[in-house]
């Protein structure tokens, strides 16, 4: 088990199990091998007779309880820990497990609390600092999920996912000059610890507000950014082309919208802004086919459906004043 030679382990382990049937070791062991291969089942099998056998034996019920919230049954996942509680009444993986139980269940703020609690003894942790954050702002509001945030940012002012989890929450609560600062740092600061998918999303963050505000050349050196991170990026494809379409360089702006399509041609976002760019430039038949491909990947958008109404009625007032 230890080499993870899980094909061989397990047998091993079923064998034992057969041999030493009130034991809790082999149950246990067994649990343990389930875990890695993810079959829930198993796990809450053995487990089970491993906790029959050894009832104060901690890591039986911090495996039914992970296993429970795998399986999306926060209820049994909070009696479990219970019972690890009457053993231990600190320690804190159960009292993780049980704070994101609370969670699952809807009781946000005693999920807080347990959270907390849970914090007083674990070692600390970039994780568990951006999970205490979340449970924070459904706990309290958004609001209390960005100073919370603020206040790790000012006791870890280079950790670079602490300063994007606060820009997604500035994002959200429309502070948006704060937002551009704290995305800026964390990409400064990053030194290679953001990965490639994190790195797109801050410069395609940063694309869209800096497009916002009218700094459009900013923009751009942001969105081509994620691009190159990524070059199937569609949301920066398309918040390129907006851009361009903002500085009236339609041409550009359609080459980025036509990139997105060829990328997801599932997309009707694109195909509407292609149409969008497309009207700008005047070419109001191939505007109507883009829009026409739009309503049929959406055809419950009332936008695309507005646009798509304008366009045919004003193609056939071109076509009527070519035919006079």
């Amino acid at each position: 088990l230890q080499n993870n030679n899980l094909e061989q382990a397990i047998p091993v382990l079923e064998e034992a199990t057969h041999l030493l049937p009130n034991e809790a070791s082999p149950w246990l062991s067994l649990s343990r091998a389930y875990q890695a291969t993810g079959e829930i089942t198993q796990i809450l099998h053995n487990v089970e007779r491993a906790v029959e056998l050894d009832p104060s034996n901690i890591e039986c019920y911090l495996l039914l309880a992970e296993s429970a919230l795998k399986i999306n049954n926060p209820e049994k996942a909070f009696k479990y820990c219970q019972a690890a509680l009457e053993v231990d009444d600190t320690d804190p993986q159960v009292l993780l497990l049980q704070a994101r139980s609370l969670d699952q269940i809807g009781q946000h703020p005693e999920a807080l609390k347990t959270f907390e609690q849970a914090l007083q003894n674990s070692p600390k942790s970039v994780d568990l600092m951006l999970e205490h954050a979340q449970f924070t702002r459904r706990a309290a509001g958004i609001d209390a999920q960005i100073d919370a945030l603020k206040v790790l940012v000012d006791e870890f002012p280079e950790n670079p996912q602490l300063l994007s989890e606060l820009s997604d929450a500035l994002v959200e609560n429309n502070q948006t000059d704060s937002a551009i600062m704290a995305a800026q740092k964390a990409l400064q600061t990053s030194h290679g610890n953001l990965d490639a998918t994190e790195q797109v999303h801050l410069h395609t963050m940063l694309g869209r507000l800096m497009r916002r505000t009218g700094q459009l050349d900013q923009a751009i050196h942001n969105l081509s950014k994620a691009i190159q991170y990524n070059p199937e990026a569609v949301d920066a494809y398309l918040e390129l082309g907006r851009v361009y379409q903002d500085r009236r360089q339609y041409s550009i702006a359609l080459d980025a919208f036509q990139q997105a399509i060829a990328i997801d041609p599932a997309n009707p976002q694109a195909y509407y802004l292609a149409g969008q760019a497309l009207k700008s430039a005047k070419d109001y038949s191939a505007a109507e086919e883009m829009l026409q491909n739009a309503a049929k990947l959406a055809p419950d958008d009332l936008a695309i459906r507005r646009q798509l109404g304008g366009l045919v009625a004003l193609n056939l007032v071109h076509n009527r004043k070519n035919i006079s």
